[in-house]
């Protein structure tokens, strides 16, 4: 074999091994998750300073909305809820995202709780899970089942 060849297996091998374990080295991203209900809301209050006026009106409506479904706590008020969250989500500048998604994910799990067999719940989390992944710092695949 030539040097070159001899070469190309080492970085082949070093590749190898390197994409083996780089799922398994974790992300420095990583964000606190909410344990309780109690740890969103104190995010999502806090993620209301500082927002101009337009925001705080949507932040508003999405209040509405989570207080609806938590007094509420049917199938189709945390779907509601969590839909409203995940669009504002995929609008919102990047400091809110992650507290807007953290609020469609929690929600679409709560939803699932009450009825494992709701699709619009599973595919509306699965997609929620993949967009935040990388604002989160989670595994994007994490919500496949």
């Amino acid at each position: 074999m030539s040097s070159k060849q001899i070469l190309i297996v080492i970085l082949t091998v070093f590749l190898a091994v390197l994409l083996y374990f780089a799922p398994k080295m974790g992300s420095s991203k990583k964000s606190e998750e909410p344990a309780e209900g109690g740890d969103f809301t104190t995010q999502f209050t806090e993620a209301r300073k500082g927002l101009s006026a337009d925001q705080a009106k949507i932040f508003d409506k999405l209040d509405e909305k989570l207080k609806a479904a938590e007094q509420e706590d049917n199938e189709q008020s945390w779907v509601t809820s969590s839909s409203e969250f995940l669009k504002a989500a995929r609008f919102f500048p990047d400091a809110h995202k992650a507290v807007l998604y953290k609020g469609a994910i929690r929600g679409y799990e709560k939803a699932l709780a009450l009825n494992p067999k709701n699709l619009l719940a599973k595919t509306s989390l699965g997609s929620a899970i993949v967009e935040a992944s990388s604002i989160l710092g989670t595994q994007p695949m994490a919500g496949l089942t």
